[in-house]
């Protein structure tokens, strides 16, 4: 026994394969084939001088999938990626590991798996393939696919050589087959770089588990991984060498665009037919395609940053896309001035609001940040913006202590505007209302009502100003997000009245600018009228809620996972509404997405809807659960709940988002 020791800790190796023929022997009597190392006669040179990342998934805490043998995840991909590297090397590429020894990237302070993600990803910033190496696990043993997955919102390059490898590993390591299937893990959405994360078998498989003790299997799995990669550069590497304006000017809104596409390879050439363009997401047929490069025209287009797009495929499989921005700037041609009144009051605490409209040529708001010069003869300019926003800049103009008239101008570019001004007694009553928050910040766009009819809206300055007949009136100030303020103001003829009010956000502001995308699960319309109540209440306390569908049919969960990070949603909540239990489920390796789950299962109870019994919170394997890039929860509720008590359901779900969003909000310093 003592000899027997010293031979494990000095050969860990050599220890694992004479326990795992010791104890398992006579259930696994052979041994998984050796593999072929050798690059004798193959053609390495399209892997020349390629930055190839390569990821070994987890490492250090954090140990990844378990067998039942105690084999960990980190160990196993970390053997495999060590394999690549060596066969990488030989074949001329520039191989990089993101780790070399079985540890964690971050280690600034306490473990944190986010922040360890991140620094993987930035391993990858000139990489020609990012290669993230796993092995997977499932609750049913038996289960022992091979998966790739590919980065989502990269169908180009990412897939293809996801093709590549999954076709290389299935032939390797003697699979029957493969899938490869689009992913938004961290590693895989994090830059422009092509990328893929391998899940070549699942460690809670117990035969599979046995095999991967072995290390001719991970040699195996890593020629795998290089043959696929070599398959992938072989058949050339797409580029479009250019995208922009064919001609250098700004001032078209039909700008003639040109793009020169390179096959990547001296044997392939471009398919014809498989040429898109877009700008701003709506295709545009090129006009004429030569000698590899094209030029199409877009539809007129406003002033502004617009973004272009263009992919293809050559002729070997492999294909890309490339996305540039191209800007159309119309010089300023007209300017008008307007002012809230045209007479204020002979006072120094006066003041008018003097809005400045920019046009192009065909009448249209000139480009965001157009620079405007604003002059006044008399009275002091006051808060003067100085670039357009949708073509607009706004100024205050307070009166001189005395009777007279004020001469305004502006101008941007070539373009100039007049308008004036009088100090005098005016003869309508003048209101002006400075609307804030409880923090003193000016909040903009609050309804003034009076007599339930909209009045006045206030400005990005929380500044109201009309014209109203004089006595007292009781208004109201309205805004989505904030407690309705009632006012009392009394307005006199021939005088300026100036009031200010103060908003209180509701449930203090945590639903102000977040976005909360609702999901109803598959391809049931079940849960919608209770998310429906949902939404009304988030957009109600001042937040944006955003439904993937609504109508039939129902998107692929790639494009819903791919609409969350578009609209930039704090939450994704997956809800259904046809089980007779409550389940609250979320990522294993999200924090937050568990956190919500336990403020669902604590406040369902709390709300007397039914026992805390009948909740429950869960690993979840959803697939929009996994990918999103923000916390999500797929929320299984009882089809009675759903149908007879949608308030209550909808007010539950909406208590728990606020408890939860009230934690994560950060404070004010």
């Amino acid at each position: 026994m003592n000899a027997l020791s010293l031979s494990v800790r000095a050969f860990p190796l050599r220890a694992m394969l004479l326990a795992c023929l010791l104890v398992f022997g006579c259930a696994h009597p052979r041994l998984p084939l050796a593999p072929d190392m050798s690059l004798s006669g193959l053609d390495t040179a399209p892997l020349q001088d390629r930055i190839i990342v390569i990821d070994p998934g987890h490492g250090g805490p954090e140990r990844g999938a378990i067998g039942l043998r105690g084999i960990t995840e980190a160990e196993v991909n970390l053997t495999v990626a060590l394999h690549l590297w060596g066969l990488l090397k030989q074949a001329g590429a520039r191989p990089v590991l993101t780790r070399s020894a079985d540890q964690a990237l971050y280690t600034q302070g306490e473990f944190d798996i986010g922040n360890d993600l991140e620094l993987r990803a930035r391993y990858a910033s000139d990489a020609d393939l990012f290669v993230s190496i796993h092995h997977n696990a499932a609750l049913d043993r038996s289960v022992n696919t091979l998966i790739v997955f590919y980065a989502m919102a990269d169908p180009y390059g990412s897939r293809d050589a996801a093709r590549s490898v999954g076709e290389a590993l299935q032939r390797r390591l003697g699979r029957n087959s493969h899938s490869i299937q689009p992913g938004n893990y961290t590693v895989l959405r994090a830059g422009l770089f092509p990328a893929l994360l391998g899940e070549a078998s699942f460690i809670s498989n117990p035969d599979n588990e046995m095999d991967l003790a072995f290390a001719r299997t991970l040699a195996a799995e890593a020629r795998g991984y290089f043959d696929g990669i070599l398959a992938h550069f072989s058949r050339g590497v797409p580029v479009v060498r250019q995208l922009g304006p064919a001609e250098a000017t700004k001032d078209d809104v039909r700008p003639l665009i040109r793009t020169c596409l390179d096959p990547g390879h001296a044997a392939a050439q471009i398919e014809r037919g498989s040429i898109r363009a877009t700008v701003n997401g709506t295709p545009v047929r090129p006009d004429a395609c030569a000698q590899n490069c094209c030029e199409f025209t877009p539809p007129q287009l406003p002033n502004g940053r617009h973004r272009a797009c263009v992919s293809f495929r050559n002729t070997l499989g492999n294909s890309a896309r490339h996305c540039a921005d191209i800007s159309v700037e119309l010089p300023p041609h007209s300017i008008a001035l307007s002012s809230s009144f045209a007479v204020i009051p002979p006072d120094p605490a006066a003041s008018t609001c003097i809005d400045v409209l920019v046009l192009d040529r065909l009448g249209r708001p000139v480009i965001d940040g157009t620079p405007v010069t604003i002059a006044t003869s008399a009275g002091r300019l006051l808060q003067a913006d100085t670039a357009t926003v949708n073509g607009r800049v706004r100024a205050m103009l307070a009166a001189d202590a005395g009777p007279g008239t004020a001469m305004l101008s502006a101008s941007a570019g070539s373009a100039r505007g007049h308008m004036q001004v009088s100090f005098a007694v005016p003869a309508a009553a003048l209101l002006s209302i400075a609307v804030r928050d409880i923090t003193g910040q000016p909040v903009s766009g609050a309804a003034l009502m009076d007599n339930e009819h909209i009045v006045g809206r206030s400005d990005s300055h929380g500044s109201i100003q009309l014209e109203t007949n004089a006595g007292q009136h009781d208004v109201q100030l309205v805004k989505p997000g904030y407690v309705p303020q009632q006012l009392t103001v009394r307005p006199a003829a021939g005088a300026m009245t100036r009031a200010e009010a103060v908003l209180k956000p509701i449930d203090g502001g945590v639903f102000l600018n977040r976005t909360i995308m609702l999901d109803p699960e598959g391809e049931s319309p079940a849960a919608l009228p209770v998310l429906k109540m949902l939404k009304s209440k988030i957009e109600h306390a001042g937040g944006r809620a955003v439904f993937t569908w609504q109508s039939p049919p129902a998107p692929s969960y790639q494009a819903r996972v791919m609409q969350a990070s578009r609209e930039g949603a704090d939450v994704f909540l997956c809800v259904s509404a046809e089980s007779r239990h409550c389940r609250a489920g979320h990522y294993h390796r999200s924090e937050a997405g568990r956190s919500l789950a336990v403020h669902l299962r604590e406040t369902l109870p709390v709300s007397g809807l039914f026992s805390s019994r009948k909740c429950a919170v869960r690993h979840s394997t959803h697939y929009a659960i996994i990918q999103t890039a923000m916390p999500a929860i797929e929320l299984e509720l009882p089809r009675k709940l759903a149908q007879n008590n949608l308030e209550g359901a909808a007010q539950t779900m909406y208590a728990a988002l606020r408890q939860w969003l009230q934690e994560r909000k950060p404070q004010a310093p």
